[in-house]
């Protein structure tokens, strides 16, 4: 019973980071987005 729970929560601890990586990855490509709108209005 105890190794099915420590399965689970390192399956859902492994999700949680790679879910952070994910949304990480698309605030930085929005941000350059952003950034280059701004550059393009300003010059």
């Amino acid at each position: 019973m105890i190794i099915v729970i420590v399965i689970c929560f390192s399956v859902l601890s492994a999700f949680t980071l790679w879910a952070c990586c994910m949304a990480g990855k698309r605030a930085d490509e929005t941000m350059e987005k952003i950034n280059k709108k701004q550059s393009e209005l300003e010059g």
